[in-house]
């Protein structure tokens, strides 16, 4: 048997508390999603410019809300609490750009 998987099968006979855990370890050694020198900036001006040039690909806010609710129904998403962190924050932080509020519906 392989060293991976050896490992994985390992892996697998812990709790699922336990691999949990080692899963969020195990990415958390990986590059972030935004590890460009820029944080992530040119990608997001890329996406702007992809908006402008065609806003039929963009959301309103009632569609993305009824996306997310016929979603919310499908799928149950357990965060980890460093991303659970991260996502709150960006919220906020579109709660006080764009008055509106965000967070009430994340949270139920």
């Amino acid at each position: 048997m392989t060293t991976l998987a050896a490992v994985e099968n390992l892996a697998l006979e812990l709790p699922e508390h336990q691999r949990t855990t080692l899963a969020m370890d195990i990415l958390d050694s990986l590059p972030g999603l935004f590890s460009e020198a820029d944080g992530g900036l040119a990608e997001a001006v890329r996406r702007d410019a992809e908006l402008d040039e065609n806003p039929a690909m963009g959301l309103s806010l009632s569609e993305f809300d009824q996306k997310k609710s016929e979603l919310a129904r499908t799928v149950n998403v357990v965060f980890h609490p460093r991303v659970f962190a991260e996502v709150d924050a960006i919220m906020r932080y579109y709660e006080e750009v764009a008055d509106c509020r965000l967070a009430d519906d994340f949270y139920e």
